[in-house]
Formats: structure tokens, sequence, C-alpha cells
């Protein structure tokens, strides 16, 4: 081995030994002034969580744009998001124009925190963290106040949406590529919007004034949901509307290229006009191949 060769390996042991002492120097300190060491915090259950804390009163919006995920929302007297098993420097964070962002779309600004007006760079060990050949599902958990958020919208490319028990007065903007959106009891005076390439929905319970599902391939399902319109548009799938109010109290134009409308227990044929004009009061739905199912 040439001289410089053993100079080199020599001066490499070293830094990689002074490197050592140096982290366990570190982390001693950490731990004996009470500080945490990495900026996300491992749950009983062995899962990553970081929490996203923010002043309400300077957020009206929640922003979501996530790859591979299960995400709840749920109403809370206290806003926060918590994100589990989301490796740091995968996804940036911050406020702007008065509303939370997450967005997992990779740059190279994600190695760097903007948040509450400023930036950060919270080390390397937090991106090296949470590295597995097999990783933890992914979850966002996001808390939210009627009186706080005004509109709510998630774009999901992979995954489940669960919202539970939440009212607002302003909109849901939910696009999902693949996977299901469940709602539970979710009221809004404005609308619902659910979109996607292939994309379930099942709604319980709620008042929602403007119900709109635009997807290529799907199912629609909803069970004792107030609604004043619908505007429904599906290539492939079926449609089935359990509705708290009397369906003739309704303007109906229903159609199917493939299938049937059923409304009430009658059977149509294709196509459906019924009721007295009326955009407010008025369900939109156009199938290309499936079934319509009214009640």
């Amino acid at each position: 081995m040439k001289p410089s060769s053993i100079i080199f390996l020599i001066l490499s042991l070293i830094l990689i030994i002074g490197g050592i002492i140096t982290c366990v120097i570190a982390s001693a300190m950490a731990k004996g002034n009470d500080l945490p060491l990495f900026s996300q915090v491992k749950t009983p259950d062995g899962d990553l969580l970081y929490t996203c804390e923010y002043d309400p009163e300077n957020i009206n919006r929640i922003e979501l744009a996530i790859d591979t995920a299960t995400i709840n929302v749920f109403s809370s007297e206290e806003d926060k998001i918590e994100l589990l098993n989301f490796t740091e420097g995968s996804y940036s964070r911050g406020i702007t124009s008065q509303a939370y962002v997450i967005d997992e779309n990779f740059n190279l600004s994600q190695l760097f925190v903007f948040d509450q007006g400023g930036f950060s760079f919270s080390g390397l060990r937090q991106y090296f963290r949470n590295f597995s050949f097999k990783p933890k599902e992914k979850t966002i958990n996001v808390y939210i106040s009627s009186e706080t958020i005004k509109s709510l919208s998630i774009t999901l490319k992979e995954g489940v949406i669960n919202i539970d028990d939440v009212s607002l007065a302003g909109d849901f903007n939910l696009n999902v590529t693949e996977g299901k959106v469940n709602l539970n009891n979710v009221s809004t005076s404005s609308y619902v919007k659910l979109s996607g390439d292939n994309c379930t929905a099942d709604i319980k319970g709620g008042n929602i004034k403007s119900l709109q599902y635009t997807v290529t391939k799907g199912e629609l399902k909803t069970e004792d949901i107030t609604i004043n319109a619908a505007k429904i548009a599906l290539e492939s799938g079926d449609i089935n509307l359990n509705l708290t109010e009397d369906i003739t109290t309704y303007m109906i134009e229903a159609k199917t290229d493939s299938g049937k409308i059923t409304v009430d227990g009658s059977t149509y044929q294709e196509v459906l006009l019924q009721g007295e004009e009326n955009e407010d009061r008025k369900l939109d739905i156009k199938i290309k191949s499936g079934n319509i199912v009214l009640s």
C-alpha cells in the first residue's frame, strides 16, 4: 500500500472516530438538558410522530398534497396536524396566504423547513432516522375547528381519506387518484367536491348543500344524508343515493348509456327527466356505464 493511501486511511479513521465521539457527547448533552434530539417522537406503537402546530388566527385553509397515506380528519377544539412515519426532507410544510400547506412533491427546498415566517435546517440525522427497506404505513391526522378553518383541500395519489363529524362553513375539495373516501356526518353550507381516476366514496349522515362527484371509475353510495343539489359525472360504476328528503321534491336529470335508473323502486331505461325546473334543487347524474339508484 502506498504511503499516501495509508495517510488518507488514518485520517479517515480519525474523522470517523471523532464524528462518533461528537455524536455521543451531543446526545448526552441533549439528554442532560432535556432537549429532544429528533423532531419526531416515537409512539408506543413504534411510529414516528411529528406534530404541526400553528396559530389558528393566521390560518383559514388546510391544503394537503400527498403521495400514499391514510388521511383522517376530525373535528376538534385544537387545530393541529399529526404526521406519522413521514421522513423529514421528503415533504414540505409551511404557511402560504393563510393556508397551512403540506406537500410531498419533492424539491431541494424541502431540506429546509419554511414555517412560522422563517426557515430552519434541523440536521442530517433527521433525514436518515426513518430509513427502511420496508417503510411503515404513513398516516396523517388532521384536527380542525369549524370556527377557524374555511376550506379543506386534499390531493391524494393513493390511499384513503376518512372525515368524521366535521362541520365547516366552507369547501371540501378531495381528489383521489386511486383509493377511497369515507365521509361520516360531514356538513357544509358550501360544497363537497370529490374527483379522481379510480375513487369510490361512501357518505353517511350529514348535511351538504352541494355534492359534486367527478370520477373516471368508481362508486358513490350515500345513506341518510341531506343535500340541496348534486352534480355527478362517472364513466364506469354505480350511483346509489339514499336521501333524507322525499326524492320527488327534486328536479332529476339522470342518464346512463349502459344500465338502469331506479327511483323509489320504479325502474327506467337510460334517461329520466323528472320534476320542475330548479337548478338549486337538482340531481344531475350522468354515467356512461353503470346503474343509478335514487331513494
